[in-house]
């Protein structure tokens, strides 16, 4: 049922929410992206549910026969007790257009980091793994949910080493790239989480090339 989708929804956008409050820096472009993008989710999951709970309701109906009223004659000179009720204006429902996530991003990108310009060590990154990938070097496994294919001492180790002790939001990460299917949109993901959390120091790069090992694995597999 889509009630069930829309309260699941509304957990993650708690999740994320109370994430920026416990940071106490502002949301970042990444965290606006995601309630952005479960916003846009969950408008579309209530729209859904009522249009089809107005499709199962019946338009009521009337009887055949007139209900007559009795007209009672007005004494003339006196003023009608029941003043004529004032006109009721037409109600105007503005329709929310839910604008792509990926020209939201677009925006957050150019606004914050010159262009969304890729940064040099990641887009080297990108090109020496997608090399890996294409000549198989690392192997053919199958991935479909990228939260069940890391285990639990990789999680810690990339909560840690990547996203500051964040386990949250590595969580919604992996599930955001679990459902996205353009890798150029994934690739800009991961560009700003680089930018968020510094993953260019010297000390974090071999976790970041086992992480987008992971992530570009699962895009090829998709």
């Amino acid at each position: 049922m889509q009630i069930d989708k829309s309260l699941k929804l509304l957990k993650k956008i708690n999740t994320v929410y109370h994430d920026i409050l416990e940071d106490g820096d502002g949301a970042s472009a990444l965290e606006q992206q995601l309630l952005r993008n479960y916003v846009i989710q969950f408008y579309d999951a209530i729209i859904e549910e009522s249009s089809s709970n107005s499709a199962s309701v019946s338009p009521p109906t009337t009887s055949e026969e007139a209900i007559e009223t009795p007209i009672v004659d007005k004494p003339s000179g006196l003023p009608d007790p029941t003043p004529a009720a004032a006109p009721k204006e037409p109600v105007q429902v503005q329709e929310v257009v839910a604008e792509r996530v990926v020209d939201d991003v677009a925006v957050l990108v150019n606004a914050e980091n010159g262009n969304g310009q890729t940064l040099p060590f990641l887009q080297e990154l990108f090109e020496a793994v997608e090399g890996e990938l294409h000549a198989g070097h690392l192997g053919q496994k199958m991935i479909k949910d990228l939260k069940k294919a890391i285990g639990l001492n990789d999680k810690l180790r990339y909560a840690t080493d990547l996203f500051g002790g964040n386990q949250s939001q590595l969580l919604e990460t992996l599930e955001m790239m679990n459902e996205e299917k353009e890798v150029d949109r994934v690739k800009t993901h991961i560009n700003e989480l680089a930018k968020k959390y510094n993953w260019q120091e010297e000390s974090k790069k071999s976790t970041v090339r086992n992480f987008l090992q992971l992530i570009l694995s699962k895009k090829r597999s998709a």
